[in-house]
């Protein structure tokens, strides 16, 4: 698949789902029971945008495993990658391997907090999905030094106050890293809630 070097779309969720699955088609759905914490358009974003490191040498890292649910895009995405998944919370880390073993994902789920893991794993990662704390993404910002060359970091929340999924927090520090960065957003997916996701490829 041709790298991606753009995906900005506007529109209410449903609009925005269908425009996805006619971009990505082949989008699995995901199983009920990992209790996807992303909206249905939000998780076949993050399987389109990951497909197209679906090599045996890529490497991806997720930063909030959650009940598993992105993990699992991220594995039925690019079945070939390596791909760790970090959480702080061991009970939900352990629930997640287990069912993402069970579906047959090559997913690693870690209990480390992510700005600790920096400092170990030191190689660089094709793409880095952040959704893991949002008030703490100031942290998390750092992980731009180890995104490999075309890779892609992607930030689940980027929702102001007054949203439906307001994180005011990520929003303003994600505004202040574009402009850091001095360019556009490669990819920014906003609904008619002002519920949003955005990245940058490196």
């Amino acid at each position: 698949m041709p790298k991606i070097q753009s995906l900005n779309i506007v529109g209410n969720p449903d609009e925005i789902l269908i425009k996805l699955h006619q971009q990505f088609s082949g989008t699995p759905d995901c199983p009920a029971d990992l209790k996807a914490q992303m909206l249905p358009y939000q998780l076949v974003a993050v399987y389109g945008l990951a497909t197209q490191y679906a090599q045996p040498d890529t490497t991806m890292l997720e930063i909030g495993t959650g009940y598993g649910a992105s993990a699992f895009m991220l594995a039925k995405a690019a079945p070939m990658a390596f791909i760790a998944s970090l959480t702080i919370n061991p009970v939900e880390a352990k629930a997640a391997q287990r069912k993402l073993d069970a579906l047959g994902c090559n997913v690693k789920v870690i209990v480390q907090p992510s700005w600790d893991f920096f400092n170990v794993v030191r190689h660089p990662w094709s793409l880095i999905l952040v959704d893991g704390d949002h008030n703490q993404i100031r942290r998390d910002l750092q992980w731009w030094k180890r995104v490999a060359p075309g890779g892609l970091m992607l930030f689940h929340d980027y929702s102001p106050a007054g949203s439906a999924h307001p994180s005011p927090i990520a929003f303003s520090e994600l505004t202040e890293f574009g402009k850091a960065l001095r360019r556009e957003p490669d990819v920014m997916i906003v609904d008619n809630t002002q519920t949003g996701m955005i990245g940058w490829y490196k």
